[in-house]
């Protein structure tokens, strides 16, 4: 497509960036509550966020890496409202945390607040290494980032 057509149906690079995000936290946002209210073990409930998050890298690399990095270059308003959503789809993570923490599946002394954050800085960086120092396919890098984080990475006893 000519860069002129595309702007018929776009009326601006603001406004496609700002539906580009929408849609990236909505996508987000949606599967993370549904894995919430399943009734797998918290363990399983996030390698399944785990594997979702990534399948867009995986699917649409160009637009996870948009998402990621050009988000911050939003107006105000969108930029706020994409940060509020991205709270509600970190607070579901955690709520996944907390729910294996009152089962007795996770520690009882786990920082969940700071589980969620680790489990996201872990993900959101396989766009920036991924392809250029490692060619492993997506999903084996989400169970691996999956199994060292409910897992650990000590040898076991």
């Amino acid at each position: 497509m000519q860069q002129g057509s595309l702007y018929y149906y776009i009326k601006s690079k603001e406004i496609a960036l700002e539906q580009i995000c929408q849609v990236a936290i909505d996508g987000y946002v949606g599967f993370s509550a549904q894995v919430r209210r399943s009734h797998k073990p918290a363990s399983e409930k996030l390698r399944t966020v785990i594997v979702l998050h990534l399948s867009t890298l995986d699917h649409r690399p160009s637009f996870f890496k948009v998402f990621q990095e050009n988000r911050k270059d939003l107006g105000d308003k969108a930029r706020h409202n994409i940060g509020r959503q991205i709270r509600e789809y970190e607070n579901a993570i955690e709520a996944i945390f907390r729910q294996g923490v009152r089962a007795g599946e996770f520690r009882q002394d786990l920082d969940t607040l700071h589980a969620t954050l680790t489990l996201l800085a872990a993900c959101n960086a396989v766009s920036v290494w991924w392809q250029v120092r490692s060619s492993t396919p997506i999903p084996e890098i989400a169970t691996q980032i999956a199994d060292m984080l409910l897992g650990g990475i000590s040898k076991r006893a």
